[in-house]
């Protein structure tokens, strides 16, 4: 058995057309804390009390992509990613459970181009 797993990425297309990765995952979220700790307060808020308002999905998608890079130091700023954060609420509440509630993949699951949400079509 392998214990080492990578950690599951979720691809999402912004509205600029750049695609990132999303993960969360203990590591990642270490550096946050340490780097972001005002973000990350209000992520571990979001995910010990549950969620109380609509922009707490797009809070907690945030935070996936900051966890996603691989240099937090060259995030763009949460008021920016909201920005270009596909407008579909359905995206990001749909992100958010992914994010939180991930189903488990087999072995032989991989994300394919297909899987990256394209709200441009």
């Amino acid at each position: 058995m392998d214990i080492m797993m990578k950690s599951r990425m979720i691809p999402l297309e912004l509205e600029n057309g750049e695609i990132v990765q999303l993960t969360l995952n203990f590591g990642k979220l270490l550096n946050v804390r340490a780097k972001r700790k005002d973000i990350y307060d209000r992520y571990n808020k979001i995910m010990m009390d549950g969620s109380t308002d609509i922009m707490d999905s797009a809070t907690v998608v945030y935070v996936a992509y900051l966890c996603g890079l691989d240099n937090i130091d060259e995030a763009i700023s949460e008021e920016e990613f909201y920005m270009i954060l596909p407008p579909y609420t359905s995206i990001t509440i749909n992100l958010f459970t992914e994010l939180t509630r991930p189903k488990k993949q087999t072995d032989s699951e991989k994300p394919s181009k297909e899987s990256v949400p394209n709200v441009h079509e």
